[in-house]
């Protein structure tokens, strides 16, 4: 994804998480669920496998760890002066 974060996309982590469960557990998964990382999560949510399987063995969670960016900094002084109440980021 675009700077600052360069984050992976939800299609790649889609592709990567499917890829790895395919090779690993079911070759005959459903190839629809490749690219829709929505969908995906939908599965394995109506497996009761969410967080067992999709979000502990399949998210490549190292993916997400990227140092702190200016917006981080933007977003830390505005929450130190009480200009926001509360602060979001994706990484």
């Amino acid at each position: 994804m675009a700077a600052p974060s360069n984050l992976p996309s939800a299609r790649a982590i889609a592709e990567n998480c499917f890829d790895k469960y395919r090779l690993e557990s079911d070759p005959n998964c459903d190839l629809a669920l490749r690219e829709d990382l929505e969908a995906l999560a939908e599965h394995f949510a109506g497996l009761n496998t969410l967080k067992s399987v999709f979000i502990e063995h399949l998210v490549p969670w190292p993916d997400f760890v990227r140092p702190a960016n200016v917006g981080h900094a933007a977003i830390a002084d505005f929450l130190i002066t009480r200009a926001a109440v509360a602060g979001i980021s994706s990484n």
